[in-house]
């Protein structure tokens, strides 16, 4: 397999969590999980434009910050999915996946 872009496996990450939270019924679902499911549905998306702002920088300083800002981004959204997966959101295989493709993209940050 070729070279993925930082940008292109944050749009995977993020094809990958909706999907999943999608098919969720959140009037059905608990306050907490009601919560944790805008929580993850906005951080995920804030973190494919944070690889997005990474990839786009301008200056290499500017591109270090930002990788700093995904990172840290990329943490709480695995803390997220893992919290998530407390109210059987993700299965535990979701949550494997998940965070490796997460830590993947870090690493590449």
């Amino acid at each position: 397999m070729g070279y993925i872009s930082p940008y292109d496996q944050a749009k995977v990450l993020e094809q990958q969590i909706t999907m999943i939270i999608s098919a969720i019924d959140a009037d059905a679902a608990p306050i907490d999980a009601r919560i944790l499911l805008a929580k993850l549905r906005r951080y995920t998306t804030d973190t494919r434009l944070d690889v997005r702002d990474h990839d786009y920088a301008d200056t290499r300083a500017e591109q270090v910050r930002l990788g700093q800002e995904a990172k840290k981004r990329l943490e709480q959204l695995e803390k997220l999915v893992v919290a998530a997966s407390e109210y059987n959101i993700f299965s535990a295989a979701d949550v494997a996946q998940i965070s490796a493709t997460a830590q993947l993209l870090a690493a590449q940050l």
